[in-house]
């Protein structure tokens, strides 16, 4: 495990993304919490909790197949490993110190193998949010332990239905999709940023990809039906569609940037109000 000089600086809290095609923010912290706190209802959730996804910050591995998770050191000496339940929630989060750390990647885990990798160290779920979750290490083995007890041999790890197991930039180019979409942002001024990224999920226990489209904006009727239009009318690619409005700011675009995405659509601000 790597050590980062690194800091990691809350942001006041702010209204939930509405990015539909996300696991809920509030549904697997509250499955944290249960799990921590409310230890006599474990063997309810333990499955859903185990197999959900989490981003956890890494360091690009060098002679490793696993990257390597990144920790901290406190004050007194303890080594504390930070993640987030989702990217939404990482997004509220400013990572700044050592030259290595400015810019982390981000590695999307199961709840269950960032567990077993970080075992005997403290965990701080979603830093700086309002949740902001630390947990001792004798409670991680805790869980651990008692999972044992109550499945004993563990089933195969398959994320739930639905769930979105990657996120990566899109390696094709789709110039007469991105002109369209073009068209009908400039129309209004409430989109800032549009992507065009590809996705991996989950549907029926198999693993499928997905061209994603992730706009920074105030949805409304209007503007999903215009870009469901779009769609229809010029993509003729075999990859399903996932059309996303994102309500959040520049710390989302920046979450985006990481993983080597880059808009497609960026509003022009000469002479207008950010």
């Amino acid at each position: 495990m790597m050590q980062g000089q690194f800091f990691l600086r809350g942001l006041p809290t702010r209204q939930c993304f509405r990015l539909r095609c996300f696991l809920e923010l509030n549904e697997l912290e509250r499955l944290f919490v249960q799990a921590f706190l409310d230890q006599g209802i474990r063997p309810a959730f333990y499955h859903l909790l185990m197999q959900s996804d989490v981003c956890v910050i890494t360091a690009a591995p060098l002679r490793s197949e696993l990257p390597e998770i990144v920790s901290f050191r406190r004050d007194d000496g303890a080594v504390v490993v930070p993640f987030f339940t989702s990217l939404n929630a990482l997004a509220l989060n400013d990572h700044r110190g050592a030259e290595d750390f400015c810019v982390p990647p981000v590695t999307r885990m199961h709840t269950r193998t960032l567990l077993e990798r970080v075992s005997g160290h403290y965990l701080h779920i979603n830093p700086g949010s309002a949740f902001n979750l630390e947990v001792a290490p004798e409670h991680v083995a805790s869980l651990l332990r008692d999972e044992t007890i109550h499945y004993g041999t563990r089933a195969p790890e398959v994320p739930p239905d639905g769930a979105y197991i990657q996120i990566r930039k899109l390696n094709v180019s789709l110039p007469a999709l991105e002109a369209a979409l073009v068209t009908v942002f400039r129309e209004v001024y409430e989109v800032r940023y549009a992507f065009l990224v590809e996705a991996e999920r989950t549907r029926q226990g198999e693993r499928m990809r997905t061209l994603m489209m992730i706009a920074e904006s105030v949805p409304s009727e209007w503007l999903e039906k215009a870009v469901s239009t779009v769609f229809s009318d010029v993509y003729d690619h075999a990859l399903p569609v996932d059309i996303c409005f994102d309500e959040g700011d520049k710390d989302f675009v920046n979450t985006l940037k990481r993983i080597g995405a880059q808009p497609f659509y960026e509003r022009a601000t000469v002479g207008r109000f950010n």
